[in-house]
């Protein structure tokens, strides 16, 4: 959904190796909201710092002659408002419908976040249904799927994972990212779906609601407490590496 802006696309192209280098993107990508989230304010803001002089890098044109900029309000907004939208709809879908009142800590929650991100104030709707209201227009009037939009498409969803584990492994991602997607997006993607994707999607999501309803909390937070330290450290190395 985040690149289905072309304007977004076209700097995730020309100056991100999501083609590249796939894995170490993605981990760079966690452990930088990772800090910025969960550090400790020193960390945190020093993290948002970071990000600041990097997105200030990203300048360009589109193939359609459009020039942008990271720093771009209207962008940076798009980007935030992407992240907080997919972690409630995936939180939701996987765990059951969070009350009104716990959305609206959340989505006060990710206004900070929005900040440390570099998003001005004015440009983040006041309150969550005013965020919903934003999300839905935009989709509606902002989004253009791209030939580069479907390039970063087919490289998230075709990740280089050494067979037969690449089969098991993307066959629930497919379903999910896919699944998940705005509907409006799916055909621009070029995206298949069917009535029996929609069932099996939600005999996994059902299946993920009652794991996580019986499943103790140390159980359900295993993978992050083994993949933080481990993106970490790779993201550490690559720094050091390059001076």
């Amino acid at each position: 959904m985040q690149v289905a802006h072309p304007l977004v696309a076209a700097a995730v192209v020309q100056h991100s190796s999501f083609e590249r280098d796939p894995w170490r993107r993605l981990a760079r990508t966690l452990v930088v909201m990772d800090r910025m989230v969960f550090g400790s304010p020193s960390v945190s803001a020093r993290q948002a710092r970071s990000l600041t002089r990097l997105h200030s890098t990203i300048t360009g044109r589109s193939s359609e002659g459009a020039t942008y900029s990271a720093t771009q309000p209207d962008l940076l907004a798009w980007v935030w408002a992407t992240l907080v939208d997919t972690a409630l709809v995936a939180f939701e879908s996987a765990r059951g419908r969070l009350s009104q009142a716990e959305r609206e800590r959340y989505y006060e929650e990710q206004k900070l976040v929005a900040r440390a991100c570099g998003v001005p104030p004015s440009s983040c709707p006041s309150t969550i249904c005013d965020f919903e209201v934003y999300l839905s227009r935009s989709i509606a009037e902002d989004l253009q799927v791209t030939a580069e939009a479907k390039a970063i498409a087919s490289a998230v969803l075709r990740p280089p994972i050494r067979e037969p584990f690449g089969i098991v492994a993307t066959g629930p991602f497919h379903l999910l990212t896919i699944g998940l997607l705005p509907e409006s997006l799916r055909d621009p993607y070029e995206l298949s779906w069917s009535p029996a994707h929609e069932e099996l999607l939600q005999v996994w999501l059902l299946g993920s609601r009652w794991a996580n309803a019986v499943l103790p909390d140390h159980v359900r937070n295993m993978a992050l407490s083994l993949l933080r330290p481990a993106m970490a450290l790779a993201i550490d190395q690559r720094i050091t590496s390059s001076g």
